[in-house]
């Protein structure tokens, strides 16, 4: 009996009798869904000219992480130096100072703690940087300690050093504690922020019961409160996709640690989206597009079945009720193709237009990236979307926007504007890069341009004007199902087919293409290509030719292929 050998394990043996029962079978393509706006934007913008995001982030943490740069509004970063001469604490301020004075004590870890991370995604090791030529490393990682709060709860990450207080929005609460889960994944010999971000996951465990209520959750408020244990409401605005933040972290703590009531608590946090109409639109800033990711990888690896469709509907839709006139932009502004960019949204009746926010953007990018890896029916549609979202990305730069309100900055090229505003300000300046900071700031935004590595790790060009490359691996957790595995999206924004070369690597691999559901090419390794139809997309994970392939993971005929394929490498051995 061959499913006796021990290296084919149980599940492959009753894929193995699968393949068997569906032999012959022709693999189908994964039909396209185009939820919200995503079918809207266009297949490739008419303004098109991508950056070297690559190259822009290298010189943005190169730039903001050395405290020893002088120049106008520099340096950007302060270290802070504990009794015994070793940094206790760094700081970057939510806006590039005018006055080149800057209190480390105001720093807030949407800053601190995404400059940390966009520069880990893009290769750096934040646990052990220099931050200037022939400095001592410095351990960033660590200092971001700094804003864990141990006396609420079992201890919660905030927006504030040292302390979480107040809990006012839940949005300024939540994203830190995404970002230190984020960061903590990424550097497990970190112990300290380990216990902290899982300490932060048990908070917010304990928290989630707060919201019960006799016919369900209702995560319907403001925020919640850590002194209290209870949900607030401020009596202006709500923002039920805390729901969504709080799945996600508690997935990602999960996957970490294995603890069953993390799982338990995600899934109680995503039982309330489910419950919400598809018109009842919980997003309010930032946290929504986590709670679609959490969604898309439990249903992979956690045998649930949320309706990705119409979370991923409320990312890319008009944020009623919550949040009236934001959303992603579909639209052309000043004759410059914004579609993608996240924020207060053109509106017909509107004389004043849209402005829409960097970090907002990149924060959507990193959360639904991964969604095409999990999901690949969306592949087209976030394909089309992120090409549009880098395309536009570009015009928070100044020496890509058309106008602005700080120029001459020799840094203009490396750090962004916080917003772009769209006929704002007046008739002569239609498309303005800009943002809110009042003196002594800029409006050259660094709680947003630190996540400028978002783009930078996923983002590369092809040999093919247009298509590119999408890494949908480097935001995702490195505890995620499949995030050994390289798996890439490439989108065709053609009518034509196109040839694209890639590079797979020094190690021979099979190609799984999930939206051809089927593999595209066997025992390749180096420079190879392969072929795009027009308007499509594909997903492609390079599978080492030794390994078994992720079962949980992989789509039905996925799975009897890869046996197939097992079994073939096999035939020249005994079976006994």
């Amino acid at each position: 009996m061959p499913c006796k050998k021990k290296w084919l394990f149980n599940a492959a043996c009753a894929a193995m009798y699968l393949s068997f029962a569906i032999a012959g079978t022709q693999a189908q393509p994964i039909a396209q869904l185009y939820p919200g706006n995503l079918g809207q934007m266009p297949t490739i913008p008419q303004t098109y000219a991508m950056p070297d995001w690559s190259q822009t982030a290298s010189g943005f943490y190169s730039l903001a992480l050395n405290p020893a740069t002088s120049g106008t509004y520099l340096p950007l970063m302060q270290l802070v130096d504990g009794s015994g001469g070793q940094p206790v604490e760094f700081g970057l301020p939510a806006y590039v100072q005018s006055s080149g004075t800057y209190n480390v004590q105001a720093t807030q870890a949407l800053t601190d703690m995404g400059v940390v991370l966009g520069a880990t995604m893009i290769g750096l090791n934040m646990a052990s940087y220099s931050p200037s030529a022939g400095a001592a490393p410095v351990n960033y990682v660590g200092m971001l300690g700094q804003f864990f709060d141990p006396n609420l709860a079992s201890g919660i990450f905030g927006n504030n050093i040292h302390s979480a207080d107040p809990q006012l929005t839940a949005w300024y609460t939540l994203f830190p504690d995404i970002l230190a889960q984020s960061v903590s994944d990424r550097y497990t010999s970190e112990t300290t922020l380990a216990t902290m971000a899982n300490d932060t996951a048990v908070s917010w465990s304990q928290a989630v019961g707060n919201f019960a209520t006799s016919s369900g959750y209702n995560f319907n408020y403001t925020g919640f409160n850590f002194s209290t244990m209870q949900p607030t409401y401020n009596g202006s605005w709500r923002e039920p996709d805390m729901a969504s933040g709080i799945a996600w972290l508690e997935y990602s703590a999960y996957l970490r640690s294995g603890n069953p009531a993390f799982l338990q608590t995600a899934k109680d946090a995503m039982s309330y989206l489910v419950s919400l109409p598809a018109s009842s639109n919980p997003s309010y800033e930032v946290l929504s597009p986590f709670g679609t990711l959490a969604a898309a990888e439990m249903n992979a690896t956690a045998g649930t079945n949320y309706p990705i469709d119409k979370l991923l509907a409320w990312n890319f839709s008009n944020y009623d009720p919550n949040r009236p006139g934001w959303g992603v932009e579909a639209a052309n502004w000043g004759g410059q193709d914004v579609s993608g960019l996240v924020g207060q949204v053109t509106s017909p009746s509107s004389t004043t237009g849209g402005y829409a926010f960097y970090m907002e953007t990149a924060a959507q990018m990193m959360a639904l990236a991964p969604v095409a890896k999990y999901d690949p029916q969306y592949a087209v549609a976030l394909g089309r979307w992120m090409l549009n979202a880098a395309n536009a990305m570009r015009l928070f730069y100044g020496n890509y926007a058309p106008n602005q309100s700080n120029p001459g900055w020799s840094q203009q090229s490396l750090v962004s504007y916080e917003g772009l505003k769209y006929q704002l300000n007046s008739s002569n300046q239609p498309l303005l890069a800009t943002g809110d900071a009042s003196s002594p700031s800029t409006e050259f935004g660094l709680y947003g341009a630190v996540y400028v590595g978002v783009l930078g790790s996923m983002i590369r060009t092809t040999n093919v004007s247009g298509i590119l490359q999408f890494n949908l691996n480097v935001t995702n957790s490195p505890f995620a199902s499949g995030a050994s595995t390289p798996t890439f999206l490439f989108y065709n924004p053609y009518a034509s087919a196109e040839t694209v070369d890639i590079n797979v690597g020094a190690n021979p691999v099979n190609i799984f293409d999930s939206v051809l559901n089927s593999y595209i090419a066997m025992d390749v390794s180096g420079n190879t290509s392969f072929n795009l139809a027009g308007g499509s997309a594909s997903v492609l994970s390079y599978i080492p030719v030794t390994a078994v392939p992720e079962l949980a993971t992989m789509p039905l005929l996925a799975i009897a292929g890869a046996v197939g394929l097992l079994l073939a490498r096999r035939r020249r051995t005994s079976w006994n």
